[in-house]
C-alpha cells in the first residue's frame, strides 16, 4: 500500500497540472511531459496534504474512506485530463509534435555523468537512509514525531499543540500531514514511510532542475546543474536526513520556475500553478512565508517594470487563483494552532536594534555565509563563470532579475533574523545556516545555468501571432 500511497499523489498532481493547462503543449516533446512529472509530483503532495488535514478537522481521523475519496479525485481528474488531450487533438489544424533536435557530443558526456552520478546518489541515499531511518534530529523530534500525532492521535491529535513548544509547534504541516497520510495506507507507521518522501523531494528536486532548464535553455544546462546539484554533500546528505529544507527548497524552485516559463511560452495556467506552489511553500515551513513575500516583490517589479500595471494586475489575480485556497488553510492552522513565533524578534524591538550596531554580529554572520557558500561549491560555480567569459545571456535578463530579487530578498530577511536572534549567535549561525543555504540553493544554481552561455544551441522559442518572441515575465 505505500506504493499506492505515493503514486496515487503524483498522479493527482499531474493530471491536475495537465487539467489546468487544458491540454495545450504540455505533452509536445519529451523535455514537457519531463516536466509536467515533476511539477506535478510536488503539486500533487501538497495538495493531498492539505486535504488529509482539512478531512482531519472536519471529519475525523481519516480511514479507508479517506483513501477511497482520494482514489476517486485522482480517477475524476484523470478523466478530465483525458478529455482536454482529445479536445486538444480535434482543435489541432496541424501536428504539434516537434523533431527532436541532434543531440551534440558534448550533451552525450554530460548526459553520461549525469545519470551515472545519479545512480550514485541514489545509492549513497540508500546507504544514508538505512544507516539513519530516523533522519536527522529535527526529522524525528519534529516532523516524523507530529505526524504520528496526526496518524495515532485518533479524534485526540490536537493535544500535539499542548506539548513542549520545543517541536516548533508553529511550523505548518505539509510534511506530517502527508508522513501521515501515507501510513494511513499503510495501516501502520514504519521508518521507511518517511525516508521514501525524503527521497521523492530530493530527487524530484533534481528533476525539476533538469527538466526546466532542458526547456529553456537546452539539455546540456540541464544535465550540468543537476550535475552541481547533486555534487553538493549537504542537498543529498540533509535529504536523506529527512529535513523539510530539500521539500522547501523543491517548492522555491518550482514556483520561480512556472513564472519564468509563463513568461516564455506565455502559458497562462502556469500563474496559477505558481501561486500554488508559493503557498505550498509557506504550508511546508514558516521560511516559506518569506518567500512568498519576495516572490510577490520580485513578481511586483519584474512584470511592472516589463508590462505595465494592467498585466500585472491580469497576473496577480490568476496567481492568486491558486495561491488564496492554500493561504487560506494556512492562515486558519495559524490563528487556531499555531504558537507565536520564538525566532523573530523574540526579545522585543528595543534588544534587537541594539543587536542591528554591534559590528561583531555583522562579522560573524558574514564569516559564517562566506565559509557555506564556499562548502557549497560557490568557488568552483565562480571558477566557471569566468571560463564561459563572463557573460550572460541577455535574451533571459528578466527571468533572472526575477530569481535575483527572490534569493536577495530572503538573505536578507535571513541576515536581520540572525542579527537579531534571542539565541547565541555563533550557536545558531552553526546550526541553521547550513539548511537555509539548502533552501535557496536549487534556486540559485538554476538560475546560474540560466544565466550562463549553453554549449549547445538554445530551444527554439515560440512567436506569438504578432511575431514577438516570448521571453518575458
Amino acid at each position: 500500500m505505500l506504493a499506492l500511497g505515493i503514486i496515487i499523489p503524483i498522479i493527482i498532481g499531474c493530471a491536475f497540472v495537465h487539467a489546468v493547462h487544458r491540454g495545450g503543449g504540455l505533452l509536445s516533446d519529451r523535455s514537457h511531459v519531463v516536466n509536467c512529472f515533476f511539477i506535478g509530483t510536488g503539486t500533487g503532495i501538497g495538495i493531498t496534504s492539505l486535504l488529509y488535514f482539512l478531512w482531519l478537522q472536519f471529519l475525523g481521523s481519516p480511514g479507508t474512506s479517506y483513501i477511497i475519496a482520494e482514489v476517486m479525485v485522482a480517477l475524476c481528474l484523470i478523466g478530465f485530463s483525458a478529455w482536454t488531450v482529445v479536445r486538444a487533438k480535434n482543435s489541432r489544424t496541424s501536428p504539434g509534435q516537434k523533431g527532436s533536435d541532434p543531440v551534440s557530443r558534448f550533451c552525450r558526456v554530460i548526459s553520461a555523468g549525469f545519470w551515472g552520478l545519479l545512480a550514485l546518489s541514489f545509492m549513497g541515499f540508500l546507504l544514508a537512509s538505512l544507516n539513519t531511518p530516523h533522519g536527522g534530529w529535527d526529522a524525528w523530534a519534529m516532523w516524523n514525531l507530529k505526524a504520528r500525532f496526526l496518524f495515532l492521535g485518533g479524534d485526540q491529535w490536537r493535544n500535539l499543540f499542548s506539548v513542549t513548544p520545543d517541536l516548533h509547534l508553529d511550523y505548518p504541516l505539509l510534511l506530517p500531514g502527508f508522513i501521515a497520510r501515507c501510513w494511513t495506507y499503510v495501516g501502520d507507521d514504519p521508518v521507511v514511510v518517511p525516508a521514501v518522501v525524503a527521497a521523492v523531494f530530493t530527487f524530484s528536486t533534481v528533476g525539476l532542475m533538469y527538466s526546466a532548464l532542458a526547456v529553456l535553455r537546452g539539455r546540456s544546462q540541464g544535465f550540468l546543474a543537476g550535475i552541481v546539484l547533486m555534487g553538493t554533500s549537504a542537498f543529498l546528505r540533509e535529504g536523506a536526513g529527512q529535513y523539510a529544507d530539500v521539500p522547501l527548497g523543491y517548492y522555491i524552485l518550482l514556483a520561480t520556475v512556472l513564472v519564468i516559463l509563463h513568461g516564455r511560452e506565455n502559458i497562462q495556467s502556469f500563474l496559477a500553478l505558481a501561486g500554488l506552489a508559493a503557498g505550498l511553500a509557506a504550508w511546508t515551513k514558516n521560511e516559506g512565508v518569506l518567500f512568498l513575500a519576495a516572490f510577490a516583490v520580485a513578481h511586483f517589479t519584474t512584470t511592472l517594470y516589463t508590462q505595465g500595471i494592467r498585466n500585472y494586475i491580469s497576473q496577480l489575480m490568476k496567481l492568486s487563483y491558486g495561491l488564496f485556497p492554500v493561504l487560506a488553510v494556512i492562515i486558519f492552522f495559524k490563528w487556531w494552532y499555531a504558537p507565536p513565533s520564538s525566532v523573530v524578534l523574540a526579545e522585543g524591538v528595543g534588544p534587537a536594534l541594539e543587536k542591528v550596531f554591534q559590528a561583531s554580529r555583522h562579522i560573524l554572520i558574514i564569516k559564517y555565509i562566506l565559509v557555506e557558500f564556499i562548502s557549497f561549491g560557490g568557488l568552483l560555480l565562480i571558477f566557471y563563470w569566468g571560463l564561459s567569459g563572463l557573460r550572460m545571456e541577455k535574451a533571459e535578463i528578466s527571468a533572472i532579475v526575477f530569481s535575483i530579487i527572490i534569493l536577495s530578498i530572503m538573505m536578507a530577511g535571513y541576515y536581520f533574523i540572525y542579527l537579531t536572534t534571542s539565541f547565541p549567535l555563533d550557536w545558531h549561525l552553526g546550526t541553521s545556516l547550513r539548511r537555509i543555504f539548502l533552501q535557496l540553493w536549487p534556486l540559485f544554481v538554476f538560475t546560474y545555468f540560466l544565466a550562463l552561455p549553453s554549449w549547445e544551441p538554445a530551444p527554439i522559442q515560440e512567436t506569438s501571432a504578432t511575431g514577438e518572441k516570448k521571453g518575458t515575465i
